[in-house]
Parts: structure tokens; C-alpha cells; sequence
């Protein structure tokens, strides 16, 4: 059961949605595909065991040396923030597409097992 709810969590994460540049003027991303594929590759592996379906959001920026910067986590579950901080927090990023300095804000669908 706990595995099942692992793959169920780790397939979640990998069909995020688009990121989106929070800002007073937002830069379009949508259709990028890199930008949330990345994050994707770096929440892919996780332990958690997810017992009701939530979608949480993630507000970070990219600092000059191209690493992630978590500003906050909308969402109440504990344990899956700290995994998300854990994973994302410092951890550089590669593609060409990120921009120093802007606020991204990043839907992720966590779905439990029934």
C-alpha cells in the first residue's frame, strides 16, 4: 500500500501544470515545457504517504547563481512542505528559460490512493 501510494504521488508530481511568473507584470511561460519539467525531475522520488488529495503551491525565484530560492509553500500539510524544501531549496537549475530574480509560483496536485 505504501508504495502504491509512493507511484500514485511520484506520477502526480510528474503531470504538474505550467508554471506561472507571479509578478505585477507576469512574463507568459505557458507552453514552456522545461521549466516545470525540471521541477518535476527533482520532486520525482519521494517516501510520503499521501492520505487526501491536495493542491499546494510553491512561490520561489531563481538567484544569480541559477538556484531555486522557496519563498513559501501554500499548503497545511506539514510533512509534504518539508519535503518540497527539502528537495527544491538551493538546488540549481539548468534550462534556459528561468529568469534571475523573478516570483514563480508553481501549482502542484498531490492525489491519494482510495
Amino acid at each position: 500500500m505504501r508504495q502504491v501510494k509512493l507511484f500514485l504521488f511520484s506520477a502526480v508530481v510528474m503531470t504538474m501544470t505550467t508554471a506561472v511568473v507571479a509578478s505585477t507584470n507576469p512574463a507568459p511561460v505557458a507552453g514552456n515545457k522545461s521549466v516545470p519539467y525540471e521541477i518535476e525531475k527533482m520532486l520525482a522520488k519521494s517516501n510520503l504517504i499521501v492520505e487526501d488529495d491536495l493542491t499546494l503551491m510553491v512561490i520561489f525565484t531563481i538567484s544569480e547563481d541559477k538556484e531555486i530560492m522557496v519563498k513559501k509553500i501554500k499548503s497545511d500539510n506539514e510533512e509534504i512542505n518539508e519535503f518540497i524544501m527539502q528537495k527544491l531549496q538551493n538546488r540549481k537549475v539548468f534550462g534556459k528559460t528561468w529568469v534571475e530574480g523573478k516570483l514563480y509560483e508553481l501549482p502542484i496536485k498531490v492525489q491519494a490512493t482510495r
